[in-house]
């Protein structure tokens, strides 16, 4: 494009038409500026730009074109886009969950692996008291749990056992282990408890000068009928019958109105005695046995008669 001194104009080459002489005044009076002093210079810009914007325009329909030509007719589609489909989003998205699941296990492993390797080894770096436990503080031998440590502290200090009958532990903690625990022992059938016991009635809390806040506290009793007995509390008697003594724990139930000792308790008083055995009579002689014995067995087709009389004619 060269400008034309003498008329003011432009000129411009066109591939089809030639050269052409185009005044700047007509073409182009739409988007002339109001400046006098320089009117062909902003026509000429914005002449560049429109045939900058053609070009392109026409090599983007020439390359269409040609791939409308090289595409095959039976086989018709619209070109793709550069946004993904629904499958590739898919498959996208079942890879990413696919890693964060084998991430995860990868990590839980990696965790167990260090603790256990923290538990016998410490690792560097890392202080005794987060890779060692704490010792536990050692349970009672009296009552199985942890306090503090003393005789006074301990809650089974003014309990009785009932197995030995001593004070300061329970019967699940008792090392020794006597005939008279075992026949005491609870023996649970069908909800019926058949360990007997000494049951008495607040009546003999009087008589024995006992006050109903020292009872310790015991287990629940029931009778023979399965029947649910509210006890206030056992205490530690010694009963005395003849020269004979035994020492039992009597329970207070407020329905008693006598006092009942268990069966263990009459043995060892001498109370309850076991029938005799029946004693075996004088035996039969030898010589009548094997002769009975004979006739119920077949005798055979000979024998030797070593006792006389053995086998009757």
């Amino acid at each position: 494009m060269e400008e034309n001194e003498e008329y003011g104009g432009v000129r411009w080459e066109n591939p089809e038409q030639g050269e052409s002489e185009v005044n700047a005044n007509q073409s182009f009076h739409a988007i002339s500026p109001s400046h006098d002093k320089y009117p062909c210079e902003v026509n000429l810009r914005a002449l560049e730009q429109v045939q900058k914007l053609l070009l392109a325009q026409t090599e983007a329909i020439a390359s269409l074109q040609q791939q409308l030509a090289t595409r095959p007719a039976h086989h018709p589609a619209a070109p793709r886009s550069s946004a993904p489909e629904k499958c590739d989003v898919e498959m996208s998205t079942v890879a990413f969950r696919s890693w964060r699941r084998s991430m995860r296990c990868w990590l839980d492993l990696n965790r167990r692996e260090t603790a256990a390797v923290a538990a016998v080894t410490p690792l560097p770096g890392a202080p005794v008291a987060a890779t060692h436990r704490q010792p536990s503080k050692p349970r009672c031998g009296n009552c199985g749990t942890m306090h503090k440590p003393g005789r006074g502290s301990c809650p089974a200090g003014e309990l009785a056992c009932f197995n030995c009958g001593k004070t300061g532990h329970l019967r699940s903690l008792c090392k020794s282990r006597t005939k008279k625990a075992a026949a005491a022992e609870d023996l649970e059938a069908n909800g019926i408890t058949r360990a007997q016991v000494c049951v008495a009635g607040p009546g003999l809390l009087a008589t024995l000068g006992i006050e109903t806040a020292s009872l310790a506290r015991r287990g629940k009793l029931r009778d023979l009928a399965n029947v649910s007995l509210k006890s206030m509390g056992a205490f530690s008697c010694i009963m005395r019958h003849g020269n004979r003594t035994t020492t039992q724990d009597v329970f207070v139930v407020k329905t008693a109105s006598r006092c009942y000792i268990s069966l263990q308790a009459c043995k060892d008083l001498g109370l309850a005695q076991s029938p005799p055995l029946p004693k075996p009579g004088p035996a039969p002689p030898l010589s009548r046995t094997l002769s009975r014995l004979a006739q119920r067995v077949r005798q055979p087709a000979w024998m030797a008669d070593f006792v006389p009389g053995m086998f009757p004619q």
